[in-house]
């Protein structure tokens, strides 16, 4: 079976979410997610953090006032901590449309690495040391799938299969570079969609 967005994973309960009533979403199947919730609420299932006024908002102010970082951004008169703050606060109490909410997505939330993220949601990275053969059969079913389905999005750029009996540690390695990109990284995004697609235990339950 192929990895078609609409088939969910399942959702397991985040854990210190309000009444208990959050669902841990899987980034990589967006139309699961709830979007006439708030967008806290959808950032919550999706394994974010928001940033609440007494949170770490260092790294954050100082990406936002980097104008070389190209990301969309709120439309504040200022560069001021405060007023982004406010805007946060305000937004994230908002219903969802995703022009707010991928703003707030990086903006708002605590910044964390591709496999922080990945472990927020609940999924099991598979084994990403250099040597061994931990998690061997699991990688080799990913490869014969990324095969038949690695095109378009789900590509990994870096990622030349040409080995057969090596093929395996090759997509070990690309998921070993894609978990270790931070926050900031430029395809934040898609390695996350990437590598829950082709690094993690729960994928194998959709090929």
């Amino acid at each position: 079976m192929n990895l078609p967005s609409k088939v969910a994973l399942g959702a397991v309960s985040l854990a210190g979410a309000a009444g208990g009533g959050a669902l841990v979403k899987r980034y990589a199947f967006p139309s699961d997610t709830p979007k006439v919730a708030l967008i806290s609420e959808r950032l919550k299932a999706e394994g974010y953090v928001p940033l609440d006024e007494s949170g770490d908002w260092t790294a954050t102010h100082n990406k936002y006032k980097e104008t070389s970082f190209n990301y969309p951004r709120f439309s504040l008169k200022s560069q001021e901590l405060k007023e982004l703050k406010d805007e946060c606060r305000k937004v994230l109490n908002s219903q969802s449309n995703d022009g707010d909410y991928k703003k707030a997505r990086k903006w708002c939330v605590k910044p964390m690495s591709v496999k922080e993220l990945i472990e927020s949601k609940k999924l099991t990275l598979l084994d990403i040391k250099d040597s061994g053969s931990d998690n061997q059969s699991e990688y080799q079913s990913l490869v014969d799938e990324y095969k038949k389905t690695g095109k378009g999005d789900k590509a990994i750029s870096e990622l030349t299969l040409s080995d057969e009996n090596n093929n395996w540690s090759l997509l070990r390695a690309q998921c070993k570079a894609l978990s270790e990109k931070d926050f900031w990284n430029t395809d934040y995004d898609s390695s996350v969609y990437k590598v829950e697609v082709w690094c993690v235990r729960e994928a194998l339950s959709r090929i």
